[in-house]
């Protein structure tokens, strides 16, 4: 027993955090809806409170392994999600987040959780929008049909995650033209001419495109 008990090997320390995270937008009106997956890890037995980042995000519904999860804050750390048992744990929580238009551009920023290993994958209005995504490991674009563009990346263990889009005219095919058109007529009176001036300005309300 006793040999036994001096050749046992140490018990190796698990750190607690998230190891991976799986990000799937959208947006909906003026807001973005995203639903983060994240593999949470506890190194202890018993219940523990992880970290998992999202400082400052507005969250919405989350679960851990299938049940309603407690998320506490961590002040500026972000928040941790309370756990019971050792290894890991599965937590789904909706972000929610503003569009914000800027200059003719459409951008959306939302805090992650710092995994080592991120994806994402977001979907825009509008068919062949290019989408620009910071930080950006590796990026694809594809039709996601129904009018959409979706794009796919690897973020990696950033702190927040911004996407940049500048959407697409939208077509007006079989619509008539629609035009206003503002005159202004002026008639000069001499002694034996009359002189009339016409000036019109043209406003496109609505073109086909």
């Amino acid at each position: 027993l006793w040999r036994g008990a001096h050749d046992r090997p140490a018990e190796v320390s698990v750190p607690s955090g998230v190891s991976s995270a799986l990000y799937e937008g959208r947006v909906e009106g003026d807001l973005a809806i995203v639903r983060a997956d994240l593999v949470v890890v506890a190194g202890s037995e018993g219940e523990s409170a992880v970290p998992v980042g999202l400082a400052g995000a507005a969250l919405g519904e989350a679960t851990i392994d299938g049940k309603p999860a407690v998320i506490v804050s961590d002040g500026d750390r972000g928040r941790r999600v309370v756990v019971r048992g050792r290894g890991p744990h599965r937590l789904v929580v909706t972000l929610v987040a503003p569009v914000q238009p800027r200059d003719g551009d459409r951008t959306v920023s939302f805090p992650s959780a710092g995994a080592p290993v991120s994806r994402l994958s977001f979907t825009v209005p509008g068919e062949g929008v290019k989408v620009t995504v910071d930080p950006n490991l590796a990026t694809s674009r594809t039709e996601a049909g129904s009018g959409t563009t979706l794009v796919q990346a690897f973020v990696g263990a950033a702190k927040e995650v911004r996407l940049t889009w500048r959407p697409r005219p939208v077509e007006a095919s079989g619509v008539a033209v629609v035009l206003q058109v503002r005159t202004e007529i002026l008639h000069r009176v001499g002694e034996r001419t009359v002189e009339t001036s016409v000036h019109a300005a043209l406003e496109v309300l609505r073109a086909r495109l």
